[in-house]
């Protein structure tokens, strides 16, 4: 299909206003033609708004219970002396109690159960000790010529 305004039937590109090939001028911007927008003034635009627990890009992180350190430190010098354990899972409990009472001000809570973890673990291991110990003692006491 042939017009006489578009020979073989094609239409030629659309022209950009200026010369072909020209790319189009650039939009307004109510300023100098080409110049950006200016950026908003501080306070101009309000931003999104706050979500409630979470401070946003400026706030700072929840601090750590220093308790819950205290008791993951307790908790695994406890390996090294037994009451350690011991200190490491009161530590840890009354840790944790605080860490969810302070309605996430303070982090820490991870530290915590593992110190109560680490804790248990060794009073456990301390238990089988003492219990191990007192088997052996007993089957020592019933040899015979070993005790005179």
């Amino acid at each position: 299909m042939t017009t006489p305004d578009h020979p073989g039937g094609v239409p030629p590109p659309p022209e950009w206003g200026g010369q072909q090939g020209s790319p189009p001028p650039p939009p307004e911007w109510g300023g100098q033609q080409g110049s950006p927008p200016p950026p908003p003034e501080w306070g101009g635009q309000p931003g999104p708004p706050a979500v409630p627990g979470w401070s946003g890009a400026g706030g700072a992180p929840p601090q750590t219970n220093p308790m819950a350190v205290g008791a993951l430190v307790a908790s695994i010098l406890g390996f090294f002396c037994g009451v350690g354990f011991v200190i490491g899972l009161i530590l840890g409990y009354n840790a944790r109690k605080q860490i969810r009472a302070s309605g996430g001000r303070e982090g820490g809570e991870g530290a915590a159960t593992a110190a109560i973890v680490i804790g248990w673990i060794g009073v456990g291991l301390m238990v089988l000790g003492v219990i191990l110990l007192a088997v052996f003692a007993f089957f020592v006491a019933l040899a015979p010529g070993v005790m005179g």
